[in-house]
């Protein structure tokens, strides 16, 4: 590290005390650059064109004393050395601006303290200059600040603020202000409580926020960073601190937020526009995909109508011949004992049934009927619609006719093919066997006569439930699913109803409920 030479100037009129000097500077190797000036004069003559860190000056001088270099306010430390018994005049001149004074004495030993003394002149006066400059800098920066700047008393009494906390404020003056104390600025006292107890136990607070009333009464927001002024045994005597003005900023976020929730409300609504809108089209999308649904339904029906009246006799005639054909063998092959001549006999005779009510299932579809009104037995209906039905071996048939049931006004074949169609279907839903119960009842609460039909098969699944009773829908390989669409045109004709419940894999339950009393005789 390069050692650091001072400039020293020593202004001493006895040439011994001179000798001296230079021989301790140089046998001690003391890094100072010195000059020696012999009288005020001379002194007066080297300060007017060199400049020095420390000047070393006897108090007395041929031409003058130490106090004579006192008043050229040279910007330099000075010890003044004097002869012994002179303390009163080194006391003089440390009260006119001395850093320190050195005691002579016969043996020179005053020399010995010289470079410490030295050095602490010269570091007292360069901290000195540096308080000064931080000083000066503090002192411009809280006279030019934009931000507001203040100073207070712990008990909160104005000491000082810059014009930018007057103008804040409201004030005319720093007089105007001088004459309120801090808290009467605070919106709400607990505030400057909690904010000087921060300060206090921190030592500082940063931006903490603070609503001030200024002068006019209008309250502004604003955030106040301080730190504590504290006594040499460390107690807050006050505060200082800066002041950020941030009302402007505050109604800017509150006009963003009100904004924002304007925004969320509007783009809410709109998104309850835009879902009823959606709902809109997707009801008129399957509004018009059922509206096309029925329109091709009632196309297909138009023409197995028109093909059923068209074809109709041409398909019975020859199945007439074929029926009266198998009657005619039957009793003229009675008494023969081939079996399966019977066999296939009574398949042509059961065949020709079938084609027979397919085709009065087709026609019976497509005509508009009349209503008829007949006495009927339900039992019966239900009796004969079971006897025609091929009932499996591995089918167990339950019957619970309730006696004494009321006969109803309806069409009695109607009736009978209501229950054959669902009993057919119920043989059909249970290929591996199964339970197939029958049951009629009377609820005389409702005026209604209910025949119950309900298999163990396979069920309806959930999807189809609403499709069963629409014309030309079948699950089955053969049929073309019109039985059930019957069945429900015959018993609302009448003024009935059916109900279904079905689930996979327990079975269906079909329940036809016919009034007691037609709608219309």
């Amino acid at each position: 590290m390069e050692t650091v030479r001072h400039k020293v100037l020593v202004i001493e009129d006895d040439k011994v005390d001179q000798m001296a000097f230079r021989r301790f500077v140089k046998e001690n190797n003391i890094p100072y650059d010195y000059t020696i000036a012999g009288s005020v004069a001379e002194a007066k003559a080297i300060l007017a064109s060199k400049s020095f860190d420390i000047i070393i000056v006897d108090y007395l001088l041929g031409d003058g004393t130490a106090f004579d270099i006192f008043d050229l306010e040279i910007d330099a430390p000075l010890i003044v050395t004097t002869g012994s018994g002179d303390e009163e005049v080194a006391v003089k001149a440390m009260q006119v601006g001395a850093s320190d004074y050195l005691i002579k004495d016969p043996e020179n030993n005053y020399l010995t303290v010289l470079p410490a003394t030295v050095k602490n002149a010269i570091s007292q006066k360069r901290a000195e200059v540096a308080l000064q400059e931080s000083e000066e800098r503090y002192s411009t920066f809280f006279k030019t600040s934009r931000d507001p700047v203040f100073i207070t008393s712990a008990e909160g009494r104005w000491q000082d603020m810059n014009d930018a906390a007057v103008e804040l404020l409201g004030y005319e003056s720093k007089d105007d202000l001088f004459k309120v104390s801090v808290p009467d600025l605070y919106e709400n006292l607990e505030e400057r409580r909690r904010h000087t107890k921060i300060i206090d136990q921190e030592g500082f607070s940063k931006e903490f926020p603070v609503n001030l009333r200024r002068k006019d009464g209008r309250i502004i927001n604003t955030l106040i960073t301080s730190v504590a002024r504290k006594d040499e045994d460390g107690n807050v005597i006050g505060y200082q601190g800066t002041i950020r003005d941030i009302t402007e900023h505050k109604r800017a976020e509150e006009a963003l937020r009100t904004a924002h929730e304007v925004l969320e409300i509007r783009v809410k609504e709109r998104t309850v526009e835009l879902v009823n809108v959606n709902e809109q089209l997707k009801q008129e999308i399957t509004e018009r995909k059922e509206m096309g649904e029925k329109l091709l339904k009632t196309e297909r029906l138009a023409a197995i109508g028109e093909f059923s009246s068209g074809i109709a006799h041409e398909l019975r005639q020859p199945l007439g011949v074929i029926s009266n054909s198998v009657y005619f063998l039957g009793t003229r092959l009675k008494d023969v004992e081939e079996e399966k001549v019977k066999k296939h006999l009574a398949i042509l005779e059961k065949v020709v049934k079938n084609a027979n009510r397919l085709i009065s299932d087709l026609l019976d579809f497509a005509r508009v009927d009349t209503l008829v009104f007949k006495e009927c037995d339900v039992n019966q209906a239900v009796e004969e619609a079971l006897s025609s039905v091929e009932i499996r071996a591995n089918i167990e048939v339950k019957t619970e006719l309730k006696e004494d049931l009321p006969p109803i006004q309806a069409d009695f074949d109607q009736l009978m093919r209501v229950c054959l169609n669902i009993i057919s279907n119920a043989v059909s839903a249970m290929p591996e066997g199964g339970s197939l119960s029958l049951k009629t009842d009377e609820n005389k609460r409702d005026g209604h006569i209910e025949i119950s039909i309900a298999d163990t098969g396979e069920g309806i699944p959930a999807e189809n439930m609403q499709k069963i009773f629409e014309p030309l829908f079948t699950t089955k390989a053969r049929g073309i699913g019109l039985g059930l669409a019957l069945c429900k045109k015959y018993v609302a004709a009448y003024g009935g109803k059916i109900e279904v419940e079905s689930e996979v894999g327990k079975g269906t339950k079909f329940t036809v409920k016919l009034p007691t009393h037609p709608i219309n005789e």
